[in-house]
């Protein structure tokens, strides 16, 4: 059980760092929609 926790953390970590990334490279005013999808992308895939 301690396992799959400590997975699910390491996956959100993960997440976090792709959002963090796409925006990064992705130009300022493209920001505003793709942050949004991205999330909701991950928690309908989890």
């Amino acid at each position: 059980l301690r396992s799959i926790l400590d997975l699910r953390a390491i996956v959100e970590k993960l997440s976090e760092c792709r959002c963090i990334l796409q925006e990064l490279l992705s130009a300022p005013e493209k920001k505003a929609y793709i942050a949004p999808d991205v999330s909701t992308d991950l928690r309908t895939s989890s």
